[in-house]
């Protein structure tokens, strides 16, 4: 069980009334997953240094529009992350931005990197920080989690946060083609850059 008081005024309000309002708004078991994702994503920033609070609120409130009717969370997304080819990525990445943008409008998050971290867990990013990149592994480790190399992914979080991030885009990757369905341009472009920035190092030594 996570105890922890927001001390740094990233948001317009406490964490237990954050708790209060993530019951009201998601389901059970989506609720269930998030403290999940917290727990995981604090046990990653403590090992990593990272700001702690900050890793509590992404983690939080990165599914937050995760249950939004289709509209409004494609209109929220929107609003945030205003990219050409965005209605074509569908619910799975829209909850993202949509997400960051009520965190910044509905609960005064101004703070870019926290902004960052939930937009794009989903997709990743091109540059991402160490609170960036433990909020998107966070996601996929969490405990809950269980499909074939989670194990390994688990592992390589808490050895190496870089070649987890790699890891889980190329298994995302994977996954997402082997359902022969739409792969959205913009993930095989950070896929892209991100294998060609880390090139040297290789997932398969672990």
């Amino acid at each position: 069980m996570v105890s922890m008081i927001y001390t740094q005024n990233y948001l317009s309000l406490t964490r237990e009334a954050l708790l209060k309002e993530l019951r009201q708004v998601l389901s059970s078991n989506r609720y269930e997953h998030v403290l999940r994702v917290e727990a995981k994503a604090l046990e990653l920033a403590q090992s990593y240094g990272v700001d702690e609070e900050k890793a509590s609120i992404a983690a939080l409130l990165h599914d937050y529009a995760k249950e939004l009717e289709l509209g409004k969370m494609f209109i929220y997304a929107q609003k945030y992350w205003p990219e050409e080819r965005l209605e074509s990525a569908g619910e799975a990445i829209w909850h993202g931005p949509a997400a960051a943008y009520l965190t910044r409008e509905k609960f005064g998050c101004k703070d870019p990197e926290i902004l960052q971290a939930i937009a794009c867990h989903t997709t990743g990013w091109f540059h991402m920080t160490p609170l960036v990149q433990v909020i998107y592994v966070a996601d996929y480790v969490e405990d809950g989690r269980s499909f074939p190399g989670v194990d390994k992914a688990r592992k390589l979080a808490f050895e190496d946060l870089t070649l987890a991030v790699r890891f889980k885009m190329i298994e995302s990757l994977r996954h997402v083609i082997s359902r022969g369905v739409y792969v959205y341009p913009l993930s095989l472009e950070i896929y892209n850059n991100w294998v060609t920035r880390h090139s040297t190092r290789s997932v398969a030594k672990k």
